[in-house]
């Protein structure tokens, strides 16, 4: 079996253990139906959200984050509504709720956040930048690059026995331990991280964003806009970290920003990397 089948058949074992990973918090779902509901009242929305103090601190939050190109940023959860419409709250909904259940604790982790929290500031720029008059696309720009690699971001806080099941099955089926140490390292993270936010009814854009953040020829037609911000945005992080080699850039979506040569990319790199809220 070559390394690729070895890859595809471990990621079907967690795949199937996939029950093992917690649903979103009741809050959250109940909240997210409300969103999804159009029978639902405005007033009914934001009371339920309210009653949340630790929910309410969070979305305000990220919507400041997340509208950081406004002039006014807002001091209560009506106004946010307001400022990032329903879509922009029911998708930071979805991220806080996913927070909650994978957000990392120790240093190596935290450095995985603060990755994705530089992903989800470049993609907002870029959707204000290339689609200003787009609001869906700005209103799915940060929460896509928040949550792309919430593939790894999953098996940094898997519990022991998961990690043990997966061992065991490499052991059963023969498969080599580099194998294994490349899955833990993030190999194929982002199949793994469609799945969980597919399990959660995540909206389609989001699950998209993730899967295919690291092959956007692949995307489907309809979501490739977002998945080619995500995946700017994820080379402009490592660009500045210096552990991203323009020569190795997808050449179609750099076309498709109008960027032809390094100078281009470090321009817009530029232009974009305005100071990021924590």
């Amino acid at each position: 079996m070559d390394e690729y089948k070895y890859i595809s058949a471990i990621s079907k074992e967690i795949a199937e253990n996939l029950q093992n990973i917690p649903q979103l918090p009741e809050n959250i779902s109940k909240i997210s139906h409300l969103l999804d509901d159009p029978t639902s009242e405005m007033g009914e929305i934001i009371d339920l959200i309210q009653q949340d103090v630790t929910l309410s601190a969070d979305l305000l939050k990220f919507v400041n984050c997340a509208s950081f190109r406004m002039k006014h940023t807002p001091s209560n959860i009506e106004e946010s509504v307001k400022m990032v419409g329903l879509r922009g709250i029911r998708n930071l909904i979805y991220a806080i709720g996913s927070l909650q259940n994978l957000i990392p604790v120790t240093k190596g982790k935290k450095l995985l956040w603060s990755h994705s929290q530089d992903v989800a500031h470049y993609a907002l720029a870029l959707a204000y930048k290339f689609y200003s008059t787009n609001k869906k696309i700005i209103s799915d720009a940060y929460v896509c690059g928040l949550l792309h690699d919430i593939g790894k971001i999953l098996f940094e806080t898997a519990h022991p026995e998961t990690i043990q099941k997966l061992l065991d099955f490499c052991h059963t089926k023969h498969i080599p331990p580099r194998v294994y140490e490349k899955i833990i390292g993030g190999a194929n993270h982002a199949e793994i991280g469609a799945l969980i936010t597919t399990k959660w009814n995540f909206p389609e854009v989001i699950t998209a964003a993730i899967e295919f953040h690291h092959s956007p020829s692949s995307a489907p037609e309809c979501h490739r806009p977002i998945v080619e911000i995500v995946y700017l945005a994820n080379c402009l992080s490592h660009y500045q970290n210096q552990r991203m080699d323009f020569r190795l850039l997808d050449t179609n979506v750099l076309s498709s920003f109008g960027i032809t040569e390094e100078k281009h990319f470090q321009q817009l790199f530029k232009e974009i990397d305005t100071p990021k809220t924590d």
